[in-house]
């Protein structure tokens, strides 16, 4: 910053007496001994704990759902079934007889479709525990969430950043020493005293950070520890092709489809219900009727037989075979017709 050489050269040119405040409060900031190492100081100060609060939180984070995975014995039941699933499709084949499969594998079982396309093997396995072993499908309330709360957050980028805390708080003791050997110029007081509140209000900062760095980093090589515990678990040998991130993933993705095929399994129970509720009253009330028939059979006169008789004829041509009755009178301007009881006669 040249702050000051600038308004050495402003003061030269116009004098003091006809600067602006701007310039004056530009060149009065510029006299300050060690302005840029102040300036990065007060923006450490500024933001070195929220990022700690926040490291210490990811930290967490992963350390809940690395604890929730090695812990969980429904989700290693649940393992242990779709390896039996898959050495049962495999069967007489080369990649039967498996003792074990990549995590990173879950999410795919629902590409694993049916001969008609119509199912997949997570469909399968939904119907398989739900009917079988109900009581594992709590499994996904408890995998869910830890699982979603880590995916933004990875043991590497952490360690950089409790790498990024450290430079900055050894930065800002450095910025202490520093600036008490600066001998101070044009009116400055001994910067170990009081006057100099910027250097004693960084002494209390760097006081009060340094237990909570040494406690982030503690926090830290526990969490790391936890990861290789999990991954002896699992059996991950390549950790660079495998790392805590991937599994969280993979765990995190097995547990959202496995949560949307269960809802549409039960949609089809309940729709499967229905019809047979349906279908039972159907029968109910088919059984009634016939009960009810059997209880009161028709009558030998069938009354409800009707004879229809046209009469498109004139009344002096009507057919000899017609009724012995007498004929109401009909319209004979066309075509009539007129029901007649069977139980009458028809010659």
């Amino acid at each position: 910053i040249n702050a000051e050489y600038m308004g050495q050269q402003k003061v030269e040119m116009l004098g003091a007496d006809n600067l602006s405040i701007v310039e004056e409060f530009v060149l009065k900031i510029g006299s300050i001994p060690k302005i840029q190492l102040r300036l990065e100081c007060w923006q450490i100060c500024n933001t070195f704990h929220s990022a700690v609060m926040d490291t210490k939180a990811n930290l967490e984070r992963i350390r809940v759902a690395t604890n929730t995975l090695i812990t969980n014995k429904k989700l290693v039941v649940i393992l242990k079934i779709i390896l039996d699933l898959g050495n049962r499709l495999n069967v007489n084949t080369a990649y039967g007889g498996a003792t074990g499969f990549q995590l990173d594998s879950l999410p795919k079982l629902i590409s694993v479709k049916s001969v008609d396309n119509s199912s997949s093997l997570l469909d399968y396995l939904v119907h398989h525990i739900a009917t079988k072993a109900p009581e594992l499908l709590s499994f996904v309330n408890e995998l869910s969430v830890p699982m979603s709360e880590v995916r933004t957050a990875t043991i590497q980028s952490i360690s950089q950043n409790v790498t990024q805390l450290q430079h900055q708080l050894n930065k800002a003791n450095g910025a202490i020493k520093e600036l008490s050997q600066q001998v101070p110029e044009d009116g400055w007081s001994d910067v170990n005293d009081m006057s100099d509140i910027f250097v004693h209000t960084l002494q209390i900062f760097h006081a009060s950070s340094r237990p909570q760095m040494q406690e982030i980093i503690q926090d830290l090589n526990e969490v790391k520890q936890l990861i290789n515990k999990m991954y002896e678990w699992f059996a991950v040998e390549d950790h660079q092709r495998v790392n805590e991130h991937d599994i969280f993933f993979s765990v995190g993705e097995f547990c959202r489809m496995f949560e949307v095929k269960y809802q549409q399994y039960k949609e089809r129970q309940e729709h499967l219900k229905r019809r047979a509720a349906m279908e039972m009253k159907r029968r109910e009330k088919d059984d009634k009727e016939q009960k009810s028939r059997e209880q009161n059979p028709p009558s030998s006169a069938k009354e409800d037989d009707w004879l229809v008789i046209s009469f498109d004829e004139a009344p002096n041509k009507r057919s000899s075979r017609s009724p012995s009755l007498t004929t109401p009178a009909v319209d004979t301007s066309g075509s009539s017709y007129f029901t007649w009881p069977t139980f009458l006669s028809r010659t």
